[in-house]
């Protein structure tokens, strides 16, 4: 056990963690840091250049700068780019991290979320939780790049982010995969615990929620957003995933974003 480890350091320490949105009149010079930072795309396209490379993060990626990596920055085509950026340090970071890693389950984006969440509590264990929580991303985006998705599947995950607001079927998916469905419906169990349509269905809800929460649409409104017939039945599926309905979910959050005052 290494002497961090015997102090309760552990091998990740967190920095900081902030939201942005950003336009096209964003371009902040090239740059580098002495920590990790990583880049989860709400919303909107992060375009960012590295050694001459290029590399496009669209929502459900995450793009990872490793300390004293120089990067230009900027936002990708015409929406509004969304993000949460995260800084810490890693420090037994292995060294085949790739810039640019699908976040497959969600699970980085939810993770960074609980941090920026932090950031309006004030109590005597929040640096120790910070900190904990840190070691979970950090294992986190170790077990994604200890078990790479098919490159196929991978394209299936872009494709269904990029179309929830429209009909998506098995077939669709097997298509653009290039996959049998059958054998798209085992890889794809096999990577997420779910069905290809239950993955969907999941990932309309969240959106659905992100939406609840940061904007002030109705449900009528977000419904077609994300692919869901109608308003009623977005209300009943919600509640099913999250245990409240629209309404209480919006208040909850009100009342979570304003409780310093």
């Amino acid at each position: 056990m290494s002497d961090r480890e015997n102090e309760g350091v552990g091998n990740s320490g967190f920095l900081s963690v902030r939201r942005w949105q950003a336009g096209v009149e964003w371009h902040p010079p090239a740059h580098s840091h002495a920590f990790c930072e990583i880049i989860v795309v709400l919303r909107g396209a992060h375009r960012a250049e590295i050694a001459g490379h290029p590399f496009i993060a669209e929502s459900g990626q995450v793009l990872f700068y490793p300390p004293g990596c120089v990067h230009k920055e900027c936002q990708h085509g015409e929406a509004l780019l969304d993000f949460l950026c995260c800084d810490f340090e890693w420090f037994d970071r292995p060294y085949n991290v790739p810039h640019l890693i699908d976040d497959r389950q969600g699970r980085v984006r939810e993770i960074v979320r609980w941090l920026v969440a932090e950031e309006f509590s004030s109590y005597s264990e929040r640096a120790t939780y910070q900190r904990q929580v840190t070691e979970l991303l950090t294992g986190e985006l170790r077990r994604l790049v200890a078990q790479p998705p098919d490159d196929m599947l991978s394209v299936v995950f872009r494709y269904i982010h990029k179309h929830l607001e429209k009909p998506i079927s098995l077939d669709d998916l097997a298509t653009c995969g290039s996959l049998n469905k059958f054998h798209l419906s085992r890889v794809f169990r096999a990577e997420t615990g779910m069905t290809p349509m239950e993955y969907v269905r999941n990932a309309r809800l969240d959106l659905a929620h992100r939406l609840l929460l940061e904007t002030n649409l109705p449900l009528r409104e977000i419904a077609p957003r994300v692919g869901i017939a109608n308003e009623y039945h977005l209300s009943r599926l919600l509640k099913t995933r999250f245990g409240r309905g629209a309404r209480e979910l919006r208040k909850d959050h009100y009342v979570a974003e304003h409780i310093e005052d």
